[in-house]
């Protein structure tokens, strides 16, 4: 592939490029806080700059979020109940798929022979495991129910009121970004990562921004969120380009 120069004259700038490949690679941390790629993740790309559209309709809007303080302490008292079920329970759901994948493979070997050996042992092991797993699964089960039931309902008010307020103050969003992307002559475009969190899109003019939101697998009431300016051949959407955004509304993903 021939690389054209870069010709990016600032994020606010209109750039007379030609079409480019760009590449993005989305990671977050993992529940051991290790980096892993977000796979079938809805990357959209925008010819504006997401937040400055929303700082400015919340600018002419209503009075500030409601109930924030109320939640990040609510948040903090139901994070690790829940946090600890949301692990065992992905625990729960790997085992199972990999006892099913043992299963099949097993099932198209000859019985008596060494593969078909070495695979009823994993089956073995990984029965074993899920076994060990399921009582730790019901404690955090219950654990998260006490804890839901303390403070479910009261957090579930203040989410809905967050909703509410930004169905008042951005609902005109959808006509000013029509409105803007007409202006500018580029519409958003919608793609998805693959299973190794990688997408790849061939982008003219510019400038653009991508945007994405990908729940905190530790964190129920957490996202990381990326509002990044697209440029170069390559973007990685990582925790250190990331804020990782509480959820305030009803409509965390």
């Amino acid at each position: 592939m021939i690389r054209r120069p870069w010709c990016w004259l600032g994020v606010l700038a209109l750039a007379a490029c030609g079409p480019r490949d760009t590449i993005l690679r989305v990671t977050i941390r993992d529940f051991d806080g290790h980096l892993a790629p977000v796979p079938h993740l809805p990357l959209v790309i925008l010819p504006y700059n997401r937040d400055s559209v929303l700082a400015a309709l919340a600018t002419h809007g209503m009075a500030g979020r409601p109930g924030t303080h109320e939640l990040d302490s609510l948040f903090a008292a139901v994070r690790q109940p829940f946090a600890t079920l949301l692990r065992e329970t992905d625990l729960d759901r790997q085992l199972r798929d990999s006892l099913e994948t043992l299963r099949q493979k097993a099932g198209a070997e000859a019985r008596g022979s060494a593969r078909y050996k070495e695979l009823y042992l994993a089956f073995a092991t990984a029965a074993d495991s899920l076994a060990a797993l399921e009582p730790r699964l019901l404690d955090a089960n219950r654990a998260a129910a006490v804890i839901y039931k303390r403070h479910g309902t009261r957090l579930d008010q203040l989410k809905l009121a967050v909703t509410r307020w930004e169905d008042s103050t951005f609902r005109r969003y959808d006509s000013a970004v029509t409105a803007l992307s007409g202006k500018l002559g580029r519409q958003r475009r919608e793609i998805v990562t693959g299973a190794d969190g990688r997408a790849a899109i061939r982008l003219g003019g510019g400038p653009w921004w991508v945007y994405a939101r990908a729940p905190d697998p530790a964190d129920p009431n957490a996202a990381w969120y990326w509002n990044v300016p697209l440029g170069g051949d390559s973007i990685d959407l990582g925790p250190a380009s990331a804020e990782h955004r509480p959820c305030y509304s009803t409509r965390c993903p």
